[in-house]
């Protein structure tokens, strides 16, 4: 009886999260110009959760070239452009994806936001002139499942779940936007970084309303990352290039850096499963 509550209230928790982070914030002021950063991992990651422990597999692969980072700022900046000043920045990626990874887990009885200022402060500088009002930082974030296995998605991979035969497989990706001060450090708002929940397959997302996830086709998956042929890889990077651009535009409206717009007018084009 005790864990069935556990789970209800977990499923009542994630109810509420879920439902407050599709209200946009108010429109930030007193931003004029921003740096854009971006920390994705390399290391893509898979997890296989079969019927008994001996179907379980795991492991990851190398994706720098698909150009996560440089895709994700580019989206930023395209919906940026006309409203802010934009400059360049230098920033060390790997280790805010590593310190974000190991410190800042997003669970609500950390202090996430001292961390976030902490693990980026005087570490961002402009390439050239003075910096910006701003940084805008998208970074690992953690997202806590229900399914098979109770996985946690952060930074980006592949899971597939099978029982008995019956198969479902999710690309992730579990990142956070945040924007930061670039004078005092201090976050100023913080966003988990979605996709919109509304496409043109909307009784088939129902279920992954702002989740860090899409269902993608069961021929995606492989047991590990070095079993994929490149037909699978080139599919895996253009769900997760969907994904990326469909958030980037979402989550900008979200964090109130971005007028609201129609979700089908970024979300049409990306129909999942």
């Amino acid at each position: 009886m005790m864990r069935n509550l556990c789970f209800l209230l977990i499923l009542v928790f994630g109810s509420i999260v879920a439902g407050c982070a599709t209200t946009p914030a108010a429109p930030v002021v007193g931003v004029n110009s921003l740096g854009v950063v971006s920390a994705f991992g390399d290391e893509f990651q898979m997890l296989t959760i079969g019927t008994t422990v001996f179907n379980n597999s795991e492991g990851s692969g190398d994706i720098s070239e698909w150009g996560v980072n440089e895709l994700a700022i580019n989206s930023m900046k395209t919906a940026l452009a006309g409203k802010y000043e934009l400059v360049d920045v230098e920033y060390p990626r790997e280790f805010f994806n590593t310190e974000s990874k190991e410190k800042i887990t997003g669970a609500w009885i950390d202090n996430t936001p001292k961390l976030i200022s902490d693990m980026v402060r005087d570490k961002i500088t402009p390439v050239s002139g003075e910096a910006p009002d701003a940084y805008l930082i998208v970074i690992p974030e953690y997202s806590a499942t229900a399914f098979r296995g109770y996985p946690t998605f952060v930074d980006l991979g592949l899971y597939s779940m099978s029982l008995l035969g019956d198969r479902k497989t999710y690309v992730w990706v579990g990142a956070q936007m945040v924007l930061v001060d670039a004078d005092t450090w201090e976050v100023l708002r913080r966003k988990s970084f979605r996709s919109s929940w509304a496409t043109a397959k909307m009784e088939k997302r129902l279920k992954n309303a702002g989740a860090a996830y899409w269902r993608v086709d069961n021929s995606l998956w492989a047991k590990d990352f070095d079993s994929l042929v490149e037909e699978q890889k080139e599919a895996i990077r253009a769900t997760i290039e969907d994904y990326v651009k469909d958030a980037a535009a979402r989550t900008l409206e979200q964090i109130g850096l971005t007028p609201t717009v129609a979700a089908e007018e970024y979300s049409s084009q990306f129909v999942r499963l």
